[in-house]
């Protein structure tokens, strides 16, 4: 059986919830990948955006479950870098010129 993540930006957890049964085509822009420890590239992202190490981000208890079906059956939605302040500042959105 393969498995198929789609990768998504949010604005917030109740946006992401919402494209949860459709998914995100159409609403956010997504990147498809497969077959690959999910969680582990999650949280190993988050490090490189707020410049921790993987056992701080573990300690965060990141990624936060925003969707996930009781029967293990359809989606399940994570979140990670929830507090932009947590960025670095070269990963911040430049301003407007």
């Amino acid at each position: 059986m393969s498995i198929v993540i789609k990768f998504f930006v949010a604005p917030d957890a109740e946006a992401a919830a919402a494209v949860a049964e459709g998914g995100p085509d159409g609403v956010f822009e997504s990147l498809t990948f497969g077959n690959f420890a999910v969680e582990e590239a999650l949280i190993e992202g988050e490090g490189i955006f707020t410049s921790r190490s993987f056992e701080e981000v573990l300690d965060d208890d990141v990624p936060k479950t925003v969707v996930d079906r009781e029967d293990g059956e359809g989606p399940l939605v994570l979140a990670v870098v929830r507090h932009p302040s947590r960025c670095p500042v070269h990963c911040r959105r430049a301003p407007a010129r």
